[in-house]
């Protein structure tokens, strides 16, 4: 694995808050896309995100972040406003019924303005994203009740 890749075991370590046993996964059948937008306006104040993911067929889950990230953001930036994107896109995954675990999933969109403050957004945007992703009809679920895949 690259340093820009996760599988679902990594997530769920990452995020041991985050996780759900289930009896039935989505399987991508083709290239679909998803994207989601989160706006906030507080006291005159506008903050606002996106997210862009595609998702491909593939035998287990494999995440990938193929975005381009802004010129100047820092180190530490850009780790706290990844670590919201991989957040919000595994929460995403575990909110749908069935969760799409049996895909690669490109992320090709991260946006937040403004950068300072709305990084916090950019989570609510993935799991949005994740939620439009699964809306585009390129699923087809596997396993049964009473299976436990997870």
């Amino acid at each position: 694995m690259s340093a820009n890749e996760w599988q679902l075991d990594e997530l769920l370590a990452m995020f041991p808050d985050v996780s759900r046993g289930t009896r039935r996964v989505l399987r991508c059948l083709w290239r679909t896309s998803g994207e989601g937008r989160c706006l906030k306006q507080e006291a005159g104040f506008k903050r606002a995100a996106t997210v862009s993911l595609v998702a491909s067929p593939a035998t287990q889950f494999l995440l990938r972040l193929v975005n381009e990230w802004p010129k100047g953001l820092g180190v530490a930036a850009r780790r706290a406003v990844e670590s919201e994107l991989l957040q919000g896109i595994l929460e995403g995954t575990i909110s749908c019924e069935d969760p799409p675990w049996q895909c690669r999933l490109d992320c090709t969109v991260v946006e937040w303005f403004p950068q300072e403050h709305g990084s916090s957004l950019v989570r609510l945007a993935a799991l949005a994203a994740v939620q439009d992703l699964v809306q585009g009809g390129a699923w087809e679920a596997i396993g049964g009740p009473g299976d436990h895949v997870a």
